[in-house]
């Protein structure tokens, strides 16, 4: 890898997620149908994607969440264990843990159903975002998941930059992820929930910021990047490294390798453009937290790309 290890902070969302593939949107009614060999179940959630491209970049994530004590928590923790991250920081506070469905179209469109279950109402035990806090990681990401918030200003207060992705967003007074914004050093979000476009965008979320970078994901239209040095504003064309398999989980993949570089030392551009290429391996298999290039595939392909390896 092109960067160097770092400890990154996750705190965010561990779920089971079960993807469904379908011809397009609207889904007609059917009473049944047997896609073979095509629908797949498998531990994912923002928190556990990020984190597991993380570890596949090299870094040491450290990943504080709340988990049920059921069968699907389970297959959350198998995952966590397989890329070498520890449950240090997982409490065991939800009677259930949250599933997900997504329907996925051929032209990369889906549909999610997310049922948080508890995951919203129960909070952090006590002690347990200074304790996640206390190695003083390189990097906080904080999903704007309401366990996440007594992290903020911890995070904040102690000098640890906080990335954040408000994920489908459309408005910048919204009372919900106030505190995120307030927090934010680097800040992502979808275009799908936004407005107008992300250059007319940028300055109502810059003054409700402190944010240095905020970057907009545009799926097959690349992304956008505003920097707070000097009000820049840049497009970055799409990549395209393999066929698309499902698109769920690529703007975790994005913000992850992102922050893996940036971490490592790289300005903002070629952080964005390594990000992209990630991501779009990434969404070469299906599940969020699955389809991640290994060591020598990624070097590959940034070299591929002009950006060294």
């Amino acid at each position: 890898m092109a960067s160097a290890r770092a400890r990154i902070l996750v705190s965010g969302l561990l779920n089971v997620e079960t993807s469904v593939p379908v011809e397009g949107f609207p889904v007609p009614y059917m009473p049944v149908s047997y896609p073979a060999n095509a629908v797949r179940t498998a531990p994912s959630g923002v928190g556990l994607n990020l984190a597991c491209a993380l570890a596949a970049l090299g870094d040491e994530p450290r990943v504080l969440s709340l988990v049920a004590r059921d069968g699907a928590s389970l297959l959350v923790r198998r995952a966590l264990a397989e890329a070498g991250i520890g449950e240090g920081d997982l409490h065991e506070c939800l009677p259930e843990t949250p599933l997900s469905v997504v329907l996925s179209g051929p032209d990369g469109g889906r549909r999610v159903f997310c049922d948080l279950k508890a995951a919203q109402d129960v909070p952090l035990p006590d002690g347990a975002a200074e304790a996640a806090l206390a190695e003083k990681p390189a990097l906080a990401v904080l999903c704007n998941i309401n366990f996440s918030r007594p992290l903020l200003r911890k995070a904040r207060a102690a000098g640890i930059p906080v990335a954040t992705d408000l994920h489908v967003f459309s408005n910048p007074d919204d009372a919900y992820n106030a505190e995120f914004l307030r927090a934010a050093d680097i800040l992502f979000l979808s275009h799908e929930g936004l407005p107008c476009a992300p250059e007319a965008f940028f300055p109502a979320l810059a003054a409700r910021s402190p944010a240095k970078i905020i970057v907009v994901t545009q799926g097959g239209a690349g992304a956008t990047m505003w920097e707070r040095d000097g009000g820049r504003v840049r497009r970055f064309p799409a990549v395209r490294t393999r066929e698309v398999a499902n698109t769920v989980g690529a703007g975790d993949a994005c913000l992850a390798a992102f922050v893996h570089h940036w971490a490592g030392g790289d300005p903002p551009e070629a952080a964005l453009r390594k990000a992209m290429v990630f991501a779009s391996w990434k969404i070469g298999e299906s599940g969020g937290a699955r389809g991640f290039p290994d060591a020598a595939t990624y070097t590959r392909l940034l070299r591929e790309a002009g950006l060294g390896g």
